[in-house]
């Protein structure tokens, strides 16, 4: 964690965050590595990079981490999709929309009739997850 508040804090920019993100990745595949030691190679590839050349390797971390309840990175608010009050309403700037691929309909995402017979997402909403589970253990 030093190394990461370390870098975050010297060299600002998102590099600290892909830098966490490919070391936990390498220790998990080689478990001698050790989080006490900077890994050379990958702190000098992350950190001596511009940020465009960042940003064109890892677009994966280009817009940053968010922060903001209720997010979408596709301008949709997860919160309305997974059924739970939207804590920027009235305001939201994100679309209350479904959020399933090729509907975008005026219903949350957990109760898209196009989902309806696949797997319907249930799961993102707590209780519509419990009333499946109430079915099941009564048939």
């Amino acid at each position: 964690m030093e190394t990461i508040r370390h870098a975050a804090k010297t060299h600002g920019g998102l590099g600290w965050c892909i830098y966490d993100h490919k070391f936990r990745y390498k220790a998990a595949a080689c478990r001698t590595l050790s989080w006490a030691n900077i890994d050379m190679q990958l702190w000098l590839r992350i950190f001596t990079a511009s940020s465009t050349q960042l940003r064109e390797d890892y677009s994966l971390f280009s817009n940053g981490p968010s922060n903001k309840a209720g997010a979408a990175r596709d301008g949709i608010c997860h919160s309305y999709n997974r059924g739970r009050p939207c804590p920027l309403r009235p305001n939201c700037p994100y679309t209350h929309r479904c959020n399933r691929i090729g509907c975008g309909g005026n219903h949350p995402g957990y109760q898209c009739p196009q989902s309806r017979g696949e797997n319907n997402h249930n799961d993102d909403h707590p209780s519509q997850s419990a009333r499946s589970s109430a079915k099941t253990n009564r048939k």
